[in-house]
């Protein structure tokens, strides 16, 4: 079924500057497997909704947008039935404005 998670908490003042959603193995058991990626304000802020069934990547499209905390959010919207095999990973790169060091806590 459907699910949104809350997946990447990111820092006060962090601009999305990259990133990618890969299908590592193809999803079955669902028609489409659609994934969206932004945050609280905007569920679709990085990527609009994308079928990810088969295996590949798809780019994340940085907007700009300074962060005032919020975590990156994943949302999945299967349809027809449940997926019931697959594997998708998200991975982004963001960068922290006026940061002086390289390291980051928590």
């Amino acid at each position: 079924g459907s699910h949104v998670f809350d997946a990447i908490l990111l820092p006060t003042n962090a601009i999305v500057v990259g990133g990618e959603v890969v299908t590592e193995t193809a999803v079955s058991g669902s028609t489409a497997y659609n994934v969206s990626v932004g945050d609280s304000g905007s569920a679709t802020r990085y990527l609009g909704v994308t079928d990810k069934v088969a295996a590949g990547r798809t780019a994340l499209v940085p907007t700009g947008y300074v962060g005032n905390g919020e975590d990156l959010r994943v949302t999945i919207a299967p349809t027809v039935a449940a997926a019931t095999a697959g594997k998708v990973s998200v991975h982004v790169q963001y960068i922290i404005r006026n940061r002086m060091t390289e390291v980051q806590t928590h």
